[in-house]
């Protein structure tokens, strides 16, 4: 479970970023037009701060979990459909990771894919990898 709110939170580092610039943007303003403010506003902003980054990281697992389930059904028609067309397991999971309507499940089977190819884990060995990363979903049972 850890483990999955810290790839959400990789996932959420562009707006994470943003979010601390602007803090240390509006720490900045601050003390300059008031520098008389006391340190319990500084731990205002703070609090502030960091109940606002978990909002983000909290609302981005949610939603990657909503999006992991919302396409489970289509993908694995997807899959069903693509196995016809080939033989190798390799190349069946190169199909999913092209499959660019399917945002999350994508990303997920590319990772799969780069530990396959770049570690040389086997396709059964990345996958149980790559379980601990996935949030608590129907899709982590498939």
């Amino acid at each position: 479970m850890l483990e999955s709110f810290i790839w959400v939170a990789r996932e959420s580092f562009k707006t994470l970023l943003i979010l601390s610039l602007l803090f240390i943007l509006t720490i900045f303003i601050s003390f300059i037009a008031f520098p008389k403010l006391s340190a319990n506003f500084l731990l205002l902003l703070l609090i502030i701060y960091v109940i606002f980054a978990v909002q983000i990281i909290l609302i981005n697992y949610y939603k990657i979990k909503y999006l992991l389930d919302k396409d489970l059904q289509f993908f694995l028609a997807y899959l069903y459909s693509s196995t016809f067309s080939t033989t190798s397991i390799k190349r069946l999971f190169q199909l999913a990771a092209e499959g660019e309507e399917y945002k999350e499940i994508s990303k997920i089977f590319k990772r799969i894919l780069y530990l396959s190819e770049r570690y040389n884990f086997t396709i059964p060995a990345a996958i149980r990898y790559m379980l601990s990363y996935i949030p608590n979903s129907e899709f982590k049972g498939f």
